[in-house]
């Protein structure tokens, strides 16, 4: 980096100077919607000329002004920023960023996941997609010795922040209807961890005998393949990333699993959601794939909602609580809110 140039780091909470990253990243034809926990950009003479974010393990909002592109600059932005996700324990690390950029970043060390027109996927990790499934796979080997002969292969994938009685029925229902079920646990965001989200599902579906649960990893619904629905925004930034995430879908993870079901639950409150059920309604048919969408659970004359309990859980309100969540949840939820010794 050239000797003239000084390198800063910001932060969320810095406001002013998020405001600088974000004019600049919007002069340089970047929609810089959505949250980060650490940017650092470069400047000459008090002006970015190059800038780059992260949240979690996904580096996005790169830039680099066009003036500037051929200064080797690239380098010293994604060097920062690896290093500080390494250093929070995090070994894969993703790029979201759009399609003309994966010469760049395929010269950083970078190899392409999946990608659309309007958007591609990169990971430090060559074949980090194929392990996970070879890893899913035997995992669900160890638990099903007829995985192989099964034809009738559906999946589920949930958040399950907390799992409630309208998860239960939504897996019941497609239980009913599958040989084997796959039910995806999201690992990312939620009030409850991802290994007390996973343990309640384990405990809430014990008596089904043709499931396989699994932690979804980063290559369904997280912050790398689907960020909007984490950030909530509007618009069309919902279609391009349910699109990046159902391609990698229905592409790769659903071939190599014979899945040949999708099932969702209806979804009344969040528009995100609700999009996303219906971009796959239009596009998993299109692979072979069918989904199949279960009208919600309701209790009092409402859909059961993990939101609600989760504001509810804020106010300890247990008594309603108990009406919303599977048993064994609410059995878990009150321990973990036990005095210890």
């Amino acid at each position: 980096m050239d000797v003239r140039y000084s390198l800063r780091e910001y932060y969320p909470g810095n406001k002013e100077l998020s405001r600088e990253i974000y004019a600049f990243l919007t002069e340089n034809g970047l929609n810089p919607d959505g949250e980060v926990e650490y940017s650092v950009a470069i400047e000459d003479n008090g002006s970015i000329i190059a800038t780059g974010s992260y949240l979690k393990n996904v580096i996005k909002f790169v830039a680099i002004a066009p003036s500037h592109r051929s200064e080797g600059l690239l380098a010293a932005i994604m060097t920062p920023l690896v290093r500080h996700i390494a250093e929070a324990g995090e070994n894969r690390i993703f790029i979201y960023t759009s399609p003309d950029k994966r010469l760049m970043f395929k010269d950083m060390g970078f190899f392409p996941v999946s990608e659309t027109p309007d958007v591609l996927l990169l990971e430090n990790r060559k074949d980090g997609l194929s392990e996970w499934l070879k890893d899913i796979k035997a995992e669900t080997n160890a638990k099903f010795d007829q995985i192989n002969k099964a034809e009738n292969i559906g999946c589920i994938v949930m958040n399950c922040d907390p799992f409630t009685k309208g998860h239960r029925y939504l897996i019941e229902r497609a239980s009913a209807e599958s040989d084997l079920l796959h039910i995806f646990i999201l690992s990312s965001g939620g009030t409850f961890s991802p290994e007390d989200r996973y343990s309640m599902v384990v405990a809430g579906t014990a008596d089904l005998t043709n499931i396989a649960r699994h932690r979804a990893s980063d290559y369904l619904v997280s912050p790398a393949t689907f960020p909007t629905y984490f950030i909530k925004a509007k618009g069309r930034t919902t279609e391009v990333a349910c699109a990046l995430d159902i391609k990698i879908f229905t592409d790769i993870i659903a071939p190599e699993l014979g899945i040949k079901k999708r099932f969702a639950g209806t979804e009344p409150y969040c528009s995100v959601t609700a999009e996303y059920n219906r971009m796959m309604s239009v596009y998993l048919p299109q692979h072979g794939i069918d989904f199949i969408e279960i009208p919600r659970f309701e209790y009092g004359g409402r859909a059961v909602s993990a939101s609600e309990v989760r504001n509810l859980y804020k106010q300890k309100r247990w008594n309603k609580i108990k009406d919303l969540v599977y048993y064994t949840t609410y059995d878990i939820m009150k321990k973990m809110n036990s005095p210890h010794p």
